[in-house]
């Protein structure tokens, strides 16, 4: 249950990019993120001279349609009137899930749902570590399922298909050719994350989780 009301707030792309452009920003000012390329660059998954900031500005410019805001614990939603069409709104009415945003809006509750029960600042703590990066998973694995359950309850009633889907999505994200090692790291959390969450899922339910 919610413990205090979740605001949601309508935003367009370009304010979208700022704030994932301040997010950068502020990674870079930290050092954190010349870390993680020397980290790499020193196992060979990455070239020394990758610009990492820009390809990270490339993955993000891939915009999604919504986000969880830690720093008013409020969900925005990007307004993008392309999204709709009448075939979209003929499935809405007939599954009674929002197919526009329904997905979007489920995951990112569930964000503002964890950070009210067990703070996410805490949870993120050590970002970058192996320990973060599993506690990351989690996270979005615990999101991206209960979306998946919103938007497709009846193809998550086989909890096993699901997790060989997730396996599937993470193979395809390797074999691509223009796939990095930055790309991996960004759909880690998603693709095992769920795979896990799943499995947990499977063994008890949400209590489980």
């Amino acid at each position: 249950p919610a413990k205090r009301p979740i605001r949601f707030r309508l935003v367009g792309s370009e304010r979208l990019r700022r704030d994932f452009a301040r997010d950068l920003e502020r990674d870079a000012d930290s050092g954190q993120m010349a870390r993680r390329k020397r980290y790499w660059a020193t196992l060979g998954l990455v070239p020394w001279d990758l610009d990492l900031h820009a390809h990270y500005k490339d993955l993000y410019s891939r915009l999604p349609a919504g986000y969880y805001a830690d720093e008013d614990s409020g969900v925005r939603v990007v307004a993008r009137d392309a999204f709709r069409s009448e075939f979209v709104e003929l499935a809405s009415l007939l599954t009674w899930r929002d197919k526009t945003y329904g997905e979007t809006l489920a995951h990112e509750v569930v964000h503002a749902l964890q950070d009210q029960h067990f703070d996410l600042d805490a949870v993120r703590e050590g970002e970058g570590s192996d320990a973060s990066n599993a506690r990351r998973a989690l996270i979005e694995g615990d999101a991206f399922v209960a979306a998946f359950q919103y938007d497709r309850p009846l193809m998550f009633r086989d909890v096993e298909s699901f997790t060989r889907l997730m396996e599937r999505v993470f193979r395809s994200q390797r074999r691509s050719s223009s796939s990095t090692w930055g790309e991996e790291v960004f759909v880690f959390p998603y693709a095992h994350g769920g795979r896990f969450v799943a499995a947990l899922y499977a063994q008890g339910g949400w209590p489980a989780v």
